[in-house]
């Protein structure tokens, strides 16, 4: 068994002794206080120990430096402290907010937007954006990170988008729009865009209702342990004959073994 009192010793000590050793030391250190791996699980010094930047490294339980200047060292070290964010944890606090030299992580993520280069860090920005939890909800924006996200084959940015679009992102909702994101997403294997798809068939929202590629859709998310895709499937299922059931159930079968799709036209 690993000791890992001693493993956390080690990755602090490596943080004072060697700036590049430290990088790394820091990360892992996020790891384990993210997880709870040998310490105790708390996500502000998750998302410090990712940012780089506890100075205090004997005790890093106090922030002197004001949370966080950096969004840290290495994509993965960024990656990781957005998706605290997005998920809605490791935000700082009044104590952080009250010391000299705080920057605010909306001021954070604009310095360092040429950090911010993976489908997967861009897809975070978009959510914390979206959510307005951490900065001020700002549609725009968070379209904006979405499709760099997109861009770069992110599927749940794509079905983000669909939804956005479905809500009526630039005023009326456009549900031919949605059911093009939802595709792409759905077509790279995406439960919940599987979901939307399956949805957007069973009650013909910018398409026309058919029941197979409904059943298909909801079938695929529903191996994938979706909320409501295999009460929403049954239900489709009920109005069906047995031959659809068939041809839904091999073309489904027929995704999952060719393992990339494109969206049918």
């Amino acid at each position: 068994m690993p000791d890992l009192t001693k493993a956390h010793d080690l990755f602090l000590s490596a943080v004072q002794d060697c700036m590049y050793a430290g990088n790394s030391a820091m990360f892992s250190l996020g790891q384990m206080y993210e997880k709870g791996i040998g310490v105790a699980q708390n996500d502000h010094l998750a998302a410090e120990f990712y940012a780089g930047k506890t100075r205090n490294y004997n005790y890093p339980d106090k922030y002197p430096n004001g949370f966080i200047e950096y969004l840290g060292s290495g994509t993965e070290a960024i990656e990781n402290l957005l998706h605290l964010w997005a998920q809605g944890r490791g935000f700082p606090d009044d104590r952080d907010k009250a010391v000299p030299g705080y920057r605010k992580p909306e001021d954070l993520i604009a310095s360092r937007a040429g950090s911010i280069t993976t489908a997967k860090a861009q897809y975070y920005v978009g959510e914390i954006y979206y959510q307005g939890k951490l900065v001020p909800k700002d549609v725009a924006k968070a379209a904006d990170w979405f499709n760099k996200a997109a861009t770069q084959g992110s599927p749940e940015a794509m079905n983000r988008i669909g939804e956005m679009w479905a809500a009526g992102m630039n005023g009326a909702p456009d549900p031919k729009e949605a059911a093009k994101w939802y595709h792409k997403a759905a077509a790279k294997g995406l439960a919940e865009a599987q979901y939307n798809l399956g949805l957007c068939y069973a009650k013909g929202d910018s398409v026309l209702v058919n029941p197979v590629e409904a059943w298909e859709w909801l079938q695929l998310a529903a191996e994938q342990k979706f909320p409501n895709a295999a009460e929403e499937r049954d239900k489709m299922q009920a109005t069906m004959t047995a031959d659809q059931v068939n041809n839904a159930r091999t073309m489904a079968d027929q995704i999952k073994t060719a393992g990339k799709n494109e969206p049918k036209p």
